[in-house]
């Protein structure tokens, strides 16, 4: 029957010390209460302040804790192991700075050693060897946590950011007109050949726009390149913003843009293409004394069409525009 009468023994030392684990919960609630409240200054910023000052706090906070469970295990005759749980955790949230983290770890066993050793002179356990060794893994455990992080972990992650941000710098200078900020021609194929299988395969409504900038020779020979650099820049924003999200458009040329229209009939078509032309008729292009106008060649998805067929048809409308005088939507 000794099991019996060490199992009592335990549980009534547990129950003794109901109330001050109560407090310490109860301490540690209005911890997070106040913290709560600091937070409320500024509700437009409620989210982002709470987690900021939650993480800020974390490392005390779960130190304090297990500092006061440890303790009070201690007192009824337990081991502190509340103390290796809590400072492990505790030294992942203080990983950047180690130095912090081994402080309030050591501060902590050393909170836990004073209360052992206060509870042997009043006849309880005191701090034997498992207590003893508890108390050193979790000081190591506190120390060696942080100094993984930052030599393995840390490193790794910056690695797979900058490769992440790498690889979107290429897939920006693979696919991405480097002037306007549009897509380039070798997107354009391969989006255009996406765009064109699925209309055919659903039977949806498929047109192109080819856009050409009448004249645009004579803005490079009279003003300069770099004029003509902004007037392309300025012409590409102009026919973005007259696009829906659907739509797709990118710079195929020098001064020529293709634009693909899903989902649209021919007078959507019509429409679109004509208010982009009329839009940049009525534009004042800064350092241009004259007024930039484009051509405008349509084309629809046919029967027996490919994507390159159909790109070449609304080339060819372009040059109807441009035979036609020029400022002119031709196709259909």
């Amino acid at each position: 029957m000794a099991w019996r009468a060490t199992a009592q023994s335990a549980a009534s030392g547990q129950a003794d010390f109901l109330v001050p684990r109560l407090a310490a919960a109860c301490l540690l609630g209005a911890w997070a209460l106040v913290l709560f409240a600091h937070s409320l200054r500024s509700a437009s910023v409620f989210l982002s302040s709470l987690v900021r000052r939650a993480n800020a706090h974390a490392v005390f906070i779960l130190a304090a804790w297990s500092t006061f469970a440890a303790s009070f295990d201690l007192l009824a005759g337990a081991g502190p192991l509340a103390l290796v749980a809590g400072l492990s955790v505790a030294s992942l949230y203080g990983w950047d700075r180690p130095l912090r983290s081994a402080a309030v770890g050591a501060a902590a066993c050393l909170v836990a050693a004073g209360v052992s050793v206060a509870a042997s002179t009043l006849g309880g356990r005191g701090l034997d060897y498992e207590s003893l060794a508890l108390m050193l893994v979790s000081l190591c455990l506190s120390l060696a946590i942080p100094w993984t992080i930052r030599s393995y972990v840390a490193p790794s992650r910056d690695q797979l950011r900058t490769l992440e941000m790498e690889n979107r710098q290429l897939w920006e200078l693979s696919f991405k007109d480097a002037l306007t900020g549009l897509y380039n021609r070798r997107f354009a194929q391969e989006t255009g050949r996406n765009l064109f299988q699925r209309a055919r395969r659903y039977r949806e409504d498929f047109h192109v726009l080819m856009i050409d900038v009448d004249r645009f020779k004579r803005v490079n020979d009279e003003l300069s390149h770099s004029r003509g650099d902004e007037v392309l820049k300025a012409i590409a924003a102009i026919i973005q913003s007259c696009l829906r999200s659907s739509d797709s458009v990118s710079r195929y040329g020098g001064e020529e843009f293709l634009v693909f229209l899903v989902r649209s009939d021919s007078q959507v078509a019509q429409f679109v293409a004509d208010r982009i032309r009329s839009t940049i008729e009525s534009t004042s292009f800064a350092g241009v004394p004259w007024t930039v106008t484009i051509s405008v060649g349509v084309a629809g998805i046919k029967d027996d069409d490919s994507l390159e067929s159909l790109i070449d048809r609304a080339d060819g409308f372009v040059y109807s525009s441009k035979r036609g005088g020029r400022n002119r939507v031709s196709g259909f």
